[in-house]
């Protein structure tokens, strides 16, 4: 199916195409697919995270505008004067896309904080957003933000309460890598950057097991707690594997993530999802997107669906805001991003094995680098399981060494 390449000649490439028309201001962070009918994506979900001394206080909350303009479902609670009161307070604005905006809001009940999203008038029709509500709240797992609950409005129109998610995105930690930041620097190696993708893929092989695509992963759609939790977002675009796509065959997804058959608008399946990880790790590991220098909307849906990621050992070796890494991840990368579809892993669980047994030191012989490295590993596995044996195999090979290199300075000076 050919795309309509016109349509994104203005968008910003790392933001998401999604189902609505719905524009507020020129603010919004969403690429619109034109004639598309009413729908939604809400990339600032992924922005559920404010620091602590962002939260609402009972001063900044009373003052809050949306406060007065929607009343929350009220719980009757036993006390001095027993009259019911909101159960949430709304506090400041976390995020906002071109059809919904969330808000950092108190729990009074249970006395948390949580995120409310609600909608734009106008924007998305109300049972897209139950669509979402009914996703995502099958999906119990660690690594996916929860649902806490849905409720209707003073106007009959529906919300959602979120976990509220304290942390950064994975967007933020790559910048800060980027930018030789000492304590990122510090904290996220290799090892734990290979940690915080596991987790995702954790969520991911969960999503899938229940038949559910995201469609939309990215670095912006990643919080990462400040415990190393790692949970997946905004699952706006996402789809259940059996039903029909309430997109209509209109592109959603963001292009710089889009694998090369989400690109040319083909059925998907979970290894589309699993490409686009793929392409969040590579540019986690080396700091530099696999289509640098590509801005335009149409160059880069081209490039995504008709060549895929070169795979050019001489682009790992480039120079980069950091040393070069692991080979064994270069090769790791290259089943990931496969361009042939029936190439790439066949599951989420599969790509957990494999980067498990690269965190262990398992390598697999793929090239002289890692050969290297896996008879180094298989030497230390020996000395650890016969040590007093290794050590007489050293001591003789050291003394056969010294053997031949004097005969051959008596063979010399003879």
């Amino acid at each position: 199916m050919e795309v309509p390449l016109g349509l994104f000649s203005d968008a910003p490439p790392r933001r998401t195409i999604g189902y609505g028309d719905a524009q507020r201001g020129g603010a919004s962070n969403v690429v619109v697919v034109e004639g598309a009918d009413p729908g939604r994506t809400l990339p600032a979900e992924a922005a559920a995270t404010v620091p602590a001394s962002t939260a609402p206080s009972s001063e900044s909350s009373s003052a809050s505008p949306s406060q007065s303009a929607s009343a929350r479902r009220r719980a009757v609670w036993a006390g001095a004067a027993g009259a019911p009161r909101e159960r949430y307070v709304e506090g400041s604005l976390l995020g906002e896309g071109a059809t919904a905006e969330v808000r950092v809001a108190e729990d009074v009940d249970i006395g948390r904080r949580v995120a409310i999203k609600r909608l734009h008038r106008g924007g998305m029709r109300d049972e897209m957003l139950l669509r979402e509500v009914r996703i995502v709240g099958g999906l119990e797992h660690p690594n996916i933000v929860p649902i806490h609950d849905v409720d209707v409005d003073d106007e009959g129109h529906p919300y959602l309460v979120m976990k509220h998610v304290e942390g950064v995105t994975l967007e933020s930690i790559i910048d800060d890598l980027r930018r030789r930041d000492p304590a990122a620097i510090q904290r996220w190696s290799i090892e734990a950057r290979i940690e915080l993708f596991l987790g995702l893929l954790h969520a991911i092989d969960y999503a899938h097991a229940h038949g559910v695509l995201h469609r939309d992963i990215k670095p912006e759609n990643v919080m990462v707690g400040p415990y190393g939790e790692v949970l997946l977002m905004d699952w706006g675009i996402a789809l259940r594997q059996a039903e029909v796509d309430p997109a209509g065959g209109r592109l959603v997804g963001t292009p710089l993530f889009m694998s090369p058959e989400q690109a040319r608008m083909e059925p998907l399946d979970t290894r589309s999802d699993l490409y686009s990880a793929a392409v969040l790790f590579h540019e986690l590991i080396t700091l530099r997107h696999y289509l640098e220098g590509s801005d335009d909307i149409p160059t880069i849906l081209q490039k995504v669906g008709h060549e895929g990621w070169r795979r050019s050992l001489l682009d790992w070796h480039r120079p980069g805001p950091q040393p070069m890494a692991p080979l064994e991840l270069y090769h790791f990368l290259r089943k990931a991003m496969a361009f042939d579809r029936e190439r790439r892993f066949a599951s989420a669980g599969e790509m957990i094995v494999e980067l498990s047994r690269i965190l262990e030191g398992r390598v697999r012989i793929q090239c002289h680098v890692t050969l290297v490295k896996s008879t180094v590993r298989r030497a230390g596995r020996f000395v650890d399981r016969r040590p007093w044996l290794a050590f007489f195999l050293f001591l003789f090979l050291v003394a056969a060494s010294l053997t031949g290199l004097a005969n051959l300075a008596w063979t010399a000076f003879a």
